[in-house]
């Protein structure tokens, strides 16, 4: 196993959004910054996250992306890790829950977020642990 912190291998710049957007302002914003999702904050406190699988269901369900708010389809029982974790355990919980992405904390706050590609990018040498943890084709996960 590879010894690195979470702090390690995070994106420290986090693309956070408002509640009251909508799905299709969200959609633009990520297309922009060309991430995979938005955590949705609220005066400052982390309070959802809404990712590109998210922005599928809508279109699936045959809501309107421009009056669907992203508080009406964000996860808001966000699973986050702390900053000082080991990588290994992020990917253990992203194994568990079938996650692609967690927010990072620290003493409660958003400091960053992580992600299976940045951790793939980082340690390339841990892309046969996390695909086969995950049971997934890594290809899946560029970007």
């Amino acid at each position: 196993m590879v010894h690195m912190l979470v702090e390690d291998v995070m994106r420290k710049q986090v693309i956070t959004a408002k509640p009251s957007i909508s799905v299709s302002e969200a959609a633009k914003i990520m297309n922009e910054f060309n991430i995979g999702c938005l955590v949705i904050v609220d005066n400052g406190k982390l309070i959802g996250i809404i990712t590109d699988s998210d922005m599928k269901s809508v279109v699936a369900r045959g809501l309107d992306a421009k009056s669907t708010k992203v508080s009406e389809v964000m996860t808001k029982r966000v699973l986050t890790i702390e900053h000082h974790k080991p990588v290994d355990y992020a990917i253990e919980i992203m194994a568990a829950r079938s996650i692609k992405r967690l927010p990072v904390t620290k003493e409660g706050k958003l400091v960053g977020l992580v992600s299976v590609s940045d951790i793939i990018v980082v340690v390339p040498s841990m892309i046969h642990t996390v695909s086969n943890m995950l049971s997934f084709d890594p290809r899946r996960f560029a970007g």
